[in-house]
């Protein structure tokens, strides 16, 4: 009864006609303080003293006043509780109190309990493992949860004000100097070198350690982030130190810079700070006109509130705030208070702590959204002293704010088409290559077809908000006859399309749905834009655009509508209120679900701020509907169940992206307790039922070639697996746990494994373990080890750290203690492709000190034959594509396709088993930009010069000999190799170059090989000048111990560069073979000629 009536008066709050708040004790007045408690229940205090709560509760995330707690300073908290402090000095626990005696244990409690013998406390702080109490006498002291007691904390005295976060505390002083203590793994004690300072718990009995930030002063506020410092001093500017990844520290470094910075250093652009504020790897500054501004994290929950999901290095402005006194956040969410009492919030709206008068939730939203109950108790604007102004410049020019992946063109999607022309997709810009790799066209697009990196796809919605996963956004198209049909938007900004646009913060009822300009895009096989359908809507909540061609028609469905057009660009008809992309008949029949909506918020950026209904949250309804080729209903028929929205990886996408799922004319339709099986005239085939949890298609592989359909429980790869057969019988049920599953093709699931490669665990060089599980045989058709291949180890400085650090969360990388492995695994009929990189670094990552060795490589697996080719990779790729015969790669900075050719089809015959008719590699951007820049660069000239004066040099000897460093020399030795100015040599495990000018033999490129190994060549001078010697003999005349001379004598005679006989009596004798003598002859006088000194 409680819950209804306290419901009932938070929806009156929210449509803002409560004249007074009828709860007992409390007269209507407003919020003057806000305080983002706890990651599930936020804070507010009114000018009477009252504390306001939302969130929270499991069920029903209301609003209400608690009870008793009047005269509250602030409140700080934890994962699950809340503290708050009274203005009488004394500090209560709310949500949770300490079990006794039980460290980390917690009771819930129903009301607030006040800890005993705590007082005087003027300001608390709460981290992960403690909270700090500063005293009105300056001290600081740590709260003993265990013994429920304040013990002092490390002798600190004179202190303004704490901040404590999940690895470290920074205290200010009086005097404005700043104290840190804790963690210093990443510098964010800012002592200007990394140690830890004493444990995670102090001791009281032990010396303090005091390490004081150094080179700054004049600190009025400090706040501790996780694994890094945010500082602001008295002339209102702010100073970061710590971890820089993902932004933290505002100084425009790269997003997946692994800098470490242990010294305070002041943030570009961020000037009149009266306020800051720092939450999980976010961080936050209020200016002296009332607006607030941001950076750091933002992939997950649009803590930024600029919009966008995009980690932002320098600060941006949080849309659409002003007039703001007060800034508190957590690691999920972020509060604001203006200066008419309105409270705004945005970031994970976790029990409702965005979403107050809703069900339970956990979406979120990338723009601040408005608390209702706050707008209802708001009015005339109360300004504080330091206010001023709006600015109208901006803070940081937005040239400077692109980190390095918006700068890159590189290719970011590949397909192949059916007649085997390669398809690249970069951001403005589609290139059609031919099977050879040579450029056939290539035309700028119009809009944009990548969203944004930032912009992801909802996978997984339902009413209940769980499952809710993410994915970056990918180009929406169809190909047919040469033709490309190409989705596009227009007029969006590059970071991240906005749905919801932004009020003017005067009246904030008034909201509109931003509209954009779509269009259709078709490019002719020549190239050129033959045509454009457009058109303008809003983008509805996960705008699952999809473009089929079937025939002479192109079926294009976006924001929940399916338009169809001829050919040639005309309209022929349209649906509307369409829940997915429909399904298209052999005939041409289209099926479709209807569209119901739901109250549920996953995406909580395209939500009412005030009311928090979903705009346009749309799900399949239970009615399924059939269209003529003209768009007229032929029937329509209720299942009297709700469909369940499917969806699925990318590959997937393309092959079974319809609701309903449509093969050789029957209907397949996920249902929210099953599945069903109906024909083209609605007539239900088989229906089976799942007991227990929700299942639904199984996201990478939803159906086989012989009909087979697979399901899964709620977790994308499975816990349980089900496969029911085209006449609708459960053919098998799997147990099994397929967490490193990483594809899906045909009935066979593709999974990957990591092994420290000597078997020792960390610092190891991982393996990869690809194995292939048979599901309806329930076992493993193959299994192989990968071939690690040469490794590379490179020192990580600010150039390449982006390149051997990308976001871990981008790509499911496996985890091996200060190394990972990541394998992506592109399945064809024929062969499973591995693209995969495995890696082991110095950790922690540190700039100009971590060196990372890693192997990377691209491998086709025949099912048969096993591992057939294999492509080793210095850059990571950016996008691969394969069909039965081919794959094709781009990587980093490349504009064209690396191409390997793995078997080719002989007319009539199909695939030629177990061969490899050849593989070649291509990087045509990368080669023909260097062609037209080869004989301008100094360097690279130079490395030429020595190869040609010093044949069969390596790497290291080049690096050595020129003075520069080896990743100089090999980026330029590969340039030179792809533009055939220089050749490698493999002589075991040396990589060796020649000049390609054909001047040398392979046999002269192997005895230059050998002579340029110093052992080697004191053993062949030795043996031409004095032959039949024995292993005993070279020892002594050379100085090398027997064991390593009969090493040498092997690789010698392994190679064919000497010759050995056995001598009557048993000894072994050897020699250099006659025709290594003459090659040495010619070798010497043709080098003599040329002026060449290889020191043969």
């Amino acid at each position: 009864m409680r819950k209804t009536i306290l419901s009932m008066l938070s929806a009156l709050l929210l449509a803002g006609v409560m004249a007074t708040i009828a709860f007992t004790g409390t007269a209507q007045s407003r919020i003057v303080d806000v305080s983002a408690s706890n990651y599930f229940s936020a804070t507010a205090m009114d000018d009477n003293g009252s504390l306001w709560k939302w969130g929270g509760d499991f069920y029903s995330p209301i609003v209400s006043v608690v009870p008793g707690m009047t005269g509250v300073k602030e409140t700080s908290g934890k994962l699950f509780y809340t503290l708050a402090l009274k203005d009488d000095g004394t500090v209560w626990y709310m949500d949770q109190y300490p079990r006794s005696g039980v460290p980390g244990a917690f009771d819930t409690i129903d009301e607030p309990v006040k800890i005993d013998g705590v007082s005087n406390i003027r300001a608390i702080s709460c981290g992960a493992d403690r909270w700090l109490a500063l005293k009105d006498d300056g001290t600081v002291w740590a709260f003993d949860e265990p013994t429920m007691t304040l013990v002092p904390f490390m002798g600190l005295s004179d202190v303004r004000q704490i901040s404590q976060s999940q690895d470290h505390s920074v205290i200010v002083r009086n005097d404005g100097s700043v104290v840190c203590f804790g963690d210093n793994t990443y510098g964010q004690l800012g002592n200007g070198f990394r140690q830890t300072a004493q444990g995670a718990v102090p001791d009281p009995d032990s010396q303090a350690l005091n390490f004081i930030a150094a080179d700054l002063h004049n600190v009025t506020m400090a706040a501790a982030g996780w694994e890094f410092t945010v500082a602001l001093t008295d002339d209102g500017t702010v100073w970061t130190w710590g971890r820089s990844s993902e932004g933290r520290l505002g100084d425009g470094a790269s997003l997946y810079s692994t800098q470490c910075r242990a010294y305070p250093q002041r943030v570009p652009g961020l000037e009149h700070i009266v306020s800051i504020a720092a939450g999980g790897w976010s961080a936050y500054a209020l200016r002296d006109d009332g607006t607030v501004w941001a950076w750091g994290d933002n992939r997950y929950y649009g803590m930024l509130g600029d919009g966008t999901f995009s980690s932002r290095s320098r600060p941006v402005q949080v849309t659409g705030l002003s007039g703001i006194v007060k800034i508190s956040v957590t690691d999920m969410y972020a509060l604001a208070l203006d200066k008419y009492g309105n409270v705004w919030a945005w970031g994970r709206d976790s029990n409702g702590t965005l979403n107050v008068h809703g069900s339970y939730d956990f979406g979120f939203s990338a723009i601040p959204v408005l608390i209702g109950f706050s707008h209802a108790l708001s009015g005339p604007a109360i300004e504080p002293g330091w206010m001023v102004p709006e600015y109208t410049a901006t803070i940081v020019p937005e040239e400077d704010r692109a980190d390095a992946t918006q700068n890159d063109d590189s290719i970011r999607y590949l397909t192949i088409s059916e007649d085997n022309l390669i398809y690249a997709f970069k951001e403005h810009e589609l290139l059609a290559y031919l099977p050879d790799g040579s450029l056939k066209w290539s035309v700028t697009i119009p809009g944009r077809w990548l969203y944004a990196d930032e912009c992801r796809r909802l996978i997984s919605m339902d009413e209940t908000g769980y499952g809710t996963m993410l994915e970056t956004s990918l180009p929406i198209f169809d190909t047919a006859d040469g033709y490309v049909y190409l989705y596009t938007l227009v007029g969006l900004p590059d970071d991240c399309p906005v749905t919801v646009d932004r009020w003017d913060g005067t009246d904030p009822t008034q909201m509109t749905v931003r509209t954009v300009e779509k269009s259709l895009v078709a490019v002719s096989p020549d190239g050129r834009i033959a045509w454009t359908y457009n058109l303008t809507e809003k983008i509805g909540v996960e705008d699952l655009a999809s473009v089929t061609v079937a025939g002479d028609r192109i079926y294009f469905y976006h924001c929940y509508n399916d338009t169809v057009l001829d050919r040639s660009g005309n309209l022929v008809f349209s649906l509307d209120n369409i829940a997915a992309p429909p399904a298209v008949g052999s005939d041409g029949t289209v099926y479709a679900f209807q569209a119901r909506k739901i109250n549920c918020m996953p995406f909580a950026v395209y939500v009412d701020p005030i009311t928090g209904d979903p705009i346009d949250c749309l799900v399949p309804g239970s009615v399924l509907e059939a269209f003529d080729g003209n768009g007229r209903l032929i029937w329509s028929k209720d299942l009297g169940i709700a469909a369940v929205h499917p969806y699925y990886t990318p590959e997937a996408r393309r092959l079974y992206g319809s609701l309903p799922l449509c093969s050789e004319d029957c209907l397949y339709i996920p249902l929210e307790d099953g599945v069903m099986a109906m024909d083209g005239e609605a007539n239900v085939l088989w229906s089976v039922p799942f007991d227990g949890d929700v299942i639904k298609p199984l996201m990478m592989m939803p159906m086989d070639t012989d009909g087979n359909l697979y399901y899964t429980d709620h977790n994308p790869y499975g816990i349980k697996l089900m496969v029911v057969s085209p006449d609708g019988n459960i053919t098998m049920t799997s147990e099994s746990n397929y967490v490193n599953v990483t594809a899906g093709y045909d009935g066979v699931l593709y999974e990957v494994a990591a092994t420290p490669a000597s078997g020792s665990g960390d610092g190891d060089m991982c393996t990869v373990t690809i194995r292939a599980f048979d599901v309806l045989q329930g076992s493993y058709r193959w299994e192989y080890t990968l071939p690690l291949g040469e490794n590379h180890t490179v020192l990580v400085d600010s150039d390449n750290v982006a390149l051997y650090f990308r976001d871990t969360m981008a790509f499911r990388p496996i985890r091996q203690g200060s190394g990972y492995v990541w394998a992506d695994v592109i399945p064809s009929d024929r062969f499973a492709y591995v693209n995969f990189r495995t890696a082991v670094y110095d950790s922690p990552v540190v700039i100009n000190e971590t060196n990372i060795t890693y192997a990377s490589a691209i491998i086709a697996i025949d099912s048969q034959s096993g591992i057939v080719a294999q492509q080793p990779l210095e850059a990571y790729t950016t996008a691969v594509a394969a069909n039965n015969s081919t794959i094709v790669y781009a990587t980093q900075g490349g504009d064209g396709p690396g191409i390997i050719v793995v078997a080719a089809a002989a007319a009539g015959i199909g695939l030629i088993a177990a061969a490899v008719l050849f593989a070649k590699f291509f990087m045509l951007g990368t080669v023909a930009r260097a062609r037209s820049r080869l004989e301008d660069n100094k360097n690279r000239g130079r490395v030429l010069d020595f190869v040609a004066a010093n044949p069969g040099a390596t790497l290291s000897e080049i690096s050595r000999d020129t003075g520069m460093n080896m990743g100089t020399v090999r980026y330029h030795v590969f340039i030179l190799e792809l533009n055939h100015k220089v050749k490698p040599f493999r002589e075991g495990k040396f990589i060796r170059y020649f000049p390609n000018s054909n001047f040398y033999s392979q046999e002269e490129q192997l005895v230059i090989a050998m002579m340029r190994r110093e052992p080697i060549r004191a053993i062949i001078n030795t043996l031409t000048w004095s032959p039949g010697q024995t292993n005993s003999d070279l020892s002594k005349v050379l100085g090398q111990s027997e064991s390593a001379v009969s090493e040498h004598m092997k690789i010698l005679c392994d190679r064919g560069i000497t010759v050995k006989e056995k001598s009557e009596d048993g000894r072994i004798h050897f020699s250099v073979s006659g025709e290594v003598q003459a090659t040495l002859g010619r070798l010497h006088e043709r080098l003599d000629q040329k002026g060449i000194k290889p020191g043969l």
